[in-house]
Order: structure tokens, then sequence, then C-alpha cells
């Protein structure tokens, strides 16, 4: 069987990652996931439902940039409070910067990545500066 390296950024509490395991099977693969979750309340929850994984509590954006080429396969739910609709449409929220992270982490791992990556976020308020592929009310980078 083929061992698979695969990272969780921004994991919360893995609701991208509960099929994994069920596709890996079915492809004949087995996956070792690493999780980071900023929030250690967070990933306490994340690895009680996930005992198998690697759980990191740290600064998923700095993990990313200096271990990407350690997997073969990363997702990212990157923070999307500051990309949304709401954030704009909505008065009681205050004027804020787009967080872009999410575009560091995209354009990063285009140029330097050797796998595969989904990164996922929200439809963006603004025309997002790099397209993604649409789907529901998220938009979804990858390669």
């Amino acid at each position: 069987m083929v061992i698979f390296k695969a990272l969780n950024l921004y994991a919360c509490l893995g609701g991208n990652r509960f099929k994994w395991d069920d596709i890996a099977k079915e492809q004949g693969i087995i996956i070792n996931v690493t999780a980071v979750e900023l929030d250690p309340e967070l990933a306490i929850l994340y690895q009680e439902r996930f005992p198998n994984d690697k759980v990191i509590v740290t600064d998923a954006h700095k993990f990313l940039l200096e271990n990407y080429m350690c997997f073969d396969f990363i997702w990212a739910s990157t923070p999307c409070p500051s990309h949304s609709r709401a954030r704009v449409y909505n008065s009681k929220y205050k004027a804020l910067y787009p967080d872009m992270k999410l575009y560091k982490e995209i354009i990063l791992l285009e140029t330097r990545f050797k796998g595969k990556y989904v990164i996922e976020n929200v439809i963006t308020y603004y025309n997002p500066l790099i397209p993604g592929k649409k789907r529901g009310r998220h938009l979804y980078y990858l390669l």
C-alpha cells in the first residue's frame, strides 16, 4: 500500500476530514494526517474525533511555509471572516482589511508545492484576486 502524507491546516473540529479515510481505503492508500489548529481547545476536540491524526497547536500559516514540502496533499480552510460578504453587507461589522494569507498560501502552493492541494474559503465580497471554483457558498482553489 502507498502511504500518503496529508496536511490539514486550520483544522478546527475536522469537518472537512470525515471522508478522507474512506476515500483513501477505496484508492488503496494509507493516509497519515497532520492537523494544525491554533486554538488548543479545538485541537483537543479534533484529536478526540481523529485519534490517529497527529495534531499540532500552532499558527497554520507559518507551519505551511516551513513544512509544505513534507506532504503529498494539503487542505487549508483559511479564516474567512475578512473575505465574507456578511462583513460588508451587515453594518454591525466594522471595516476590516481582507486577510491576504489566503492569496499568499495559494501563490506558495501554485509555485512551489509538488503535490495536490485544496484551499477553501467563502465567496468573497470583492472580485477574487485569484479565480477559484465556486460550489455553494464557497470558493475552492485546487491542483
